[in-house]
Order: C-alpha cells, then sequence, then structure tokens
C-alpha cells in the first residue's frame, strides 16, 4: 500500500510536469519566430507638451521626462501632434495608464473615456495598457490626453506611446515576452493540476499538504507573472481584472510558502526564537491579507495603499526562509543543506529586485518609465527547489517510516510464527480498557510440542507450532490480533466480539485443526482452548487478571481433554 502511494505520487507529479512543459513547448513553437510590426506604425515619444497641476513643460521626450511621484487628484495633460505621413489601417493608440482617469481628445472632442464614474464613485481603477481606437483620417490633427491620478504613490513618468494596428501591436508584445509568458502558464498549469490532485489527496493523507502549498504558491506567483508583464492583456483588456488579481496574488504570496516550512521549522532541533518569530510573521501577514482585501471589498482603503507595508512583510518573509536555511546548513544532512541553500539564494535575487522596484519608483526613477521584472525567472526556480525539496522530505519519511515498521515488526512479533508477542497483545488490551471496548480473549494451549521436541527434534517442533500458527490465522478475522507468548502458549484478542461468537469462532478453530490433521501427516494439532469475553468482566481489571481467568478456563478445558483420554484409553 504504502509503496503504492509512493509511486502514485511519482506519477502524479511527472504526469503534471509534461502536460505544464507541454504548455511550454507548444508557446516557444507558436511564439519561436520574432513578429515584427508593419513599417506604418507612429512612435510617439518625443514632442510632447505636458502640463502637471498647471505647470508646463515644452518638447518633452516621455522615456526621459519625471516628476515627483503623484498623488490622488492630481491633473497631467499631454498634448501633441501626429504625423501626417504616416498612415496606419485600423490605428489604435497604445498608452500605459496607473490609476489614472484617462480622456482621450482629438481637436477638443472626446473620443476615448475611462473611470470617470468609478472615480467619482471613489472605486479603484486598474492599470495597465489601454487600446484607443483612433478615427480615420487621424494624421495631422492634435491629441490631447488628460490623467487624472485617482491613488496616492501612482508613478513618476509616462511611457512612451504608439499608434499601430492593434493586432500586430499584440503580436509584437507576446513575441516579444514569449518566455515570460511560458513560464507564467506553466507555473498557473502547474499549480492548479497539482493543487486539485493534493485537495482530494490530503484527506487520506496529510503529507500532501506541503505538495499543495507549493501548487498554491506556484498558481498565485503564476498569475503575478501574468499580470506583472501585462500578458494578461493577450487574455482579457479589464484593468480591473488585472489589478485586483496583482494585488490579490501578491498579498498572499507568502502564506502558502511560510506554511509550506511549518514541519520545518517545528523539529524540536529548532530553536524557540525560530517558531515564534514564525508564528509571528504568520498571523501578520493572514491578518494583513484580511484586512486588505475587507478593506478593498468595502471601499474603505484601496489595495495600492497597502504595498509598501506589504513589501516590508514581505522582505521580513524572505528574510526568515534565508535565517532558517542557514539554520538548516548545521543540523542538516548535505542534500538538504544544497536544496534550502538553493532555494535561499534565489529569494535573495527576490529579495533584492523587491528593493530594487522601491527605490526605482521612489528615488531613482524607473529607466523609461518602465519596470522590467525578471522575478519570473526566480519564481520559477523557487517552484523548482520547493519540488526537490518536498520530494526529498517524501523519501525521507518513507526511510524512517520503513525502519519504524522494522523496529515495530522486530519488537511486536514473534520471530518464528510471524505472530505477535506478548508485548503487542499487553499494550492492545490496555488500549481496549482505556476505550472502553467490547472484546473476548482466547487463551489456547498447544498440545505434544514437548513429544515432538524430544521424539522428532527441534525441527519438527517448529513446524508444529508454524502450522498452528497458520490454522489461527485462517480460522480468525484480520482484526484479531493472534499472538505466541512463548513455548507452546498462544493467545488470540477479538475486538467488538460476544461470547456467541467467540464460541462460534472456538468450534471453528477445532474443526480447522481436524482438517488439517487429515491433511498432513508430519504433525497433529491439538490444543486446550480457553476464552473470557469482556461482558463477563468488571469495569477495571487488571490485565494479568483477565490472563489468567482465560488461562484458568483452558487448563479446565486441559483437564477435560486429558480425562477423555483416559476414558478412551480405560473403554480400550
Amino acid at each position: 500500500m504504502r509503496k503504492g502511494r509512493k509511486n502514485f505520487k511519482n506519477y502524479t507529479i511527472a504526469a503534471v510536469s509534461f502536460l505544464a512543459l507541454a504548455v511550454i513547448v507548444f508557446l516557444l513553437l507558436t511564439y519561436t519566430s520574432e513578429r515584427k510590426l508593419q513599417p506604418d506604425y507612429e512612435e510617439l515619444n518625443d514632442h510632447w507638451e505636458v502640463e502637471i497641476n498647471g505647470k508646463q513643460y515644452k518638447d518633452v521626450t516621455l522615456s526621459n521626462f519625471t516628476f515627483p511621484v503623484t498623488n490622488k487628484g492630481d491633473v497631467i495633460q499631454l498634448t501633441r501632434v501626429l504625423n501626417r505621413k504616416v498612415r496606419v489601417q485600423n490605428p489604435v493608440l497604445r498608452m500605459y495608464s496607473i490609476h489614472s482617469v484617462v480622456e482621450v481628445y482629438m481637436n477638443n472632442a472626446m473620443i476615448y473615456g475611462y473611470g470617470r464614474e468609478d472615480y467619482k464613485e471613489g472605486k479603484l481603477l486598474g492599470y495597465g495598457y489601454q487600446y484607443i481606437p483612433l478615427p480615420q483620417g487621424y494624421q495631422g490633427h492634435e491629441i490631447r490626453i488628460v490623467l487624472t491620478v485617482s491613488e496616492n504613490n501612482a508613478f513618476t513618468g509616462i511611457q512612451s506611446m504608439r499608434i499601430a494596428n492593434e493586432r500586430n501591436m499584440l503580436q509584437q508584445v507576446m513575441s516579444g515576452d514569449r518566455i515570460r509568458l511560458a513560464i507564467a502558464l506553466f507555473l498557473i498549469v502547474f499549480g492548479i493540476l497539482v493543487g486539485l490532485i493534493t485537495t482530494v489527496m490530503i484527506v487520506r493523507d496529510i503529507s500532501f499538504a506541503r505538495l499543495f502549498y507549493i501548487a498554491l504558491f506556484s498558481l498565485l506567483i503564476g498569475c503575478w507573472t501574468l499580470c506583472n508583464n501585462d500578458l494578461i492583456s493577450y487574455f482579457t483588456q479589464d484593468l480591473k481584472v488585472k489589478v485586483y488579481m496583482e494585488y490579490l496574488c501578491v498579498y498572499a504570496l507568502p502564506i502558502p510558502m511560510l506554511l509550506y516550512f511549518y514541519e520545518p521549522v517545528h523539529e524540536k532541533s529548532m530553536g524557540k526564537w525560530l517558531l515564534g518569530s514564525y508564528w509571528m510573521l504568520l498571523i501578520v501577514q493572514i491578518a494583513f491579507f484580511l484586512y486588505a482585501l475587507a478593506a478593498q471589498l468595502l471601499n474603505y482603503i484601496h489595495f495600492p495603499a497597502f504595498l509598501v507595508f506589504a513589501h516590508v512583510v514581505m522582505m521580513l518573509d524572505i528574510i526568515f526562509v534565508i535565517v532558517l536555511a542557514i539554520v538548516s546548513l548545521k543540523k542538516k544532512g548535505s542534500r538538504v543543506r544544497g536544496l534550502r541553500s538553493g532555494v535561499s539564494i534565489v529569494l535573495v535575487f527576490i529579495l533584492f529586485e523587491l528593493i530594487r522596484y522601491n527605490v526605482d519608483k521612489y528615488i531613482r526613477h524607473f529607466e523609461g518609465n518602465q519596470y522590467n521584472s525578471t522575478l519570473c525567472f526566480g519564481a520559477l526556480a523557487v517552484v523548482g527547489f520547493l519540488m526537490l525539496d518536498y520530494t526529498g522530505h517524501i523519501k525521507r519519511g518513507l526511510f524512517r517510516q520503513a525502519q519504524q515498521t522494522l523496529l515495530e515488526k522486530m519488537a511486536y512479533t514473534d520471530e518464528l510464527t510471524g505472530l505477535f508477542n506478548r508485548r503487542k497483545c499487553d499494550e492492545t488490551l490496555e488500549q481496549y480498557q482505556r476505550e472502553c471496548r467490547q472484546f473476548a480473549l482466547i487463551s489456547m494451549d498447544l498440545n505434544l510440542l514437548k513429544h515432538y521436541n524430544d521424539c522428532y527434534g527441534h525441527e519438527r517442533g517448529d513446524e508444529l507450532l508454524k502450522c498452528f500458527a497458520g490454522v489461527l490465522n485462517d480460522t480468525f478475522p484480520e482484526e484479531a490480533l493472534k499472538a505466541r507468548f512463548g513455548g507452546d502458549e498462544f493467545m488470540v484478542l477479538l475486538p467488538f466480539s460476544d461470547e456467541k461468537k467467540t464460541r462460534q469462532l472456538v468450534k471453528r478453530l477445532r474443526a480447522n485443526m481436524e482438517k488439517e490433521n487429515a491433511s498432513n501427516s508430519h504433525v497433529q494439532l491439538s490444543s486446550a482452548i480457553g476464552y473470557v469475553c469482556s461482558s463477563e468482566l468488571e469495569d477495571e481489571q487488571d490485565i494479568h487478571r483477565i490472563y489468567n481467568e482465560a488461562d484458568h478456563r483452558m487448563y479446565e478445558d486441559k483437564r477435560s481433554m486429558k480425562a477423555e483420554l483416559q476414558r478412551e484409553n480405560v473403554e480400550k
């Protein structure tokens, strides 16, 4: 059963990995050739006139233009004249907005609007690429874009814009980020499939919980990668979907990572300070996530307001895992040290990325006013190292389980017959008494063992014992505990058995011994039998008194058997 369970785990992981790998191959084949934009496009990066809260800037190049971080209520206006010579079929203006109302005018007539009603109601506005259809004959006309910022600490620059055919533009975006897209989809597919499987298997085996945490981490980091790199625009251009998914993922992400390390932290070799730190971080992380979610749903405080705090807590979580790995270096085997060292190295890289993001946003500003994250590669590495750590944990658990099983077999099993011994019978009987469980105890004394040992040798005596043990296994149900106490003494402990059922089983035992005697000329089985049922006993009985009562009845049967034998001899 355990071997089958182990194979099932291996096959499951292999199948899921194969399916996820198939997604990667498909995407790489689909997007392997770079799709180039048609020559009819216009890059809108320079010659802008910008006005920020009344302050004007002339001939601005957007990729080099930065300003103090914007806050709720700030208004930014961008104006320029479009090129007369460039013509695009089905023209679309692509621009990147961050938590802002977007209103686009051409010749002072509004041609596009986003978010004004939600802004008035105080709702969260999304961020990402917006694809704004332009009218035919737009060339040479003045375009004016008005941004009204809806959140504090929103942005410090504006990305370059572009006019092109929408389909060609989407293909170019997907082609340029095909590796990130493949990684994101791999993490999502892997997380969903493994998560569904482990959700079912946890009911049977709690060891699947750690694999479930890996799957949840993979799903969250995959969805975050899809949103953070604006790859979700290939599936939906609803900015609200993107903003909710990204913030939920980034705020929930540390929870499965911390839960994965629950078992290592609770090992006896770990210090109390480490355990205390773990629980403090886990409680803070869960409480923060629930509070941020409730505040957003109630439209009380929006997700972006918690971002700095979320990054700080996440940094502390990462530092904790790194410290845990360092402690493990001294206490664990080389394989565990190597895997957790690998996780730590990748987490250091992620920690650096978090720091870089905040420094670029609030101090240095993003290069080209665009944040390019490589966290998807680190996320893939973390999931890989966690999977290796988990499989190593399972192998070590199976080895310890096999050792424990062997020790239990040596401690509780009679080597000659394969039955349990007296220690096992004592412990089980005490357990039945504690649980007030109904039971019956059958005592047996095998006849003729000394005769066989003296006349035919100990090998024949051993054969007699093994043969009787086989009859016991054939007679009594699997849940019954069959034990050899030593020499020619045997015991059977029957759970949930009354006097009637016990009497029927004793009768079957005698019949089975007769069948064995008829078919086996080497040994002849004969045994005195006595039994006692728990219903006959007082509520609390010492187990030795229970044994004595069963033995007393067995010896009565033995005397009856001797008397019957003497009568038969006299009659002869």
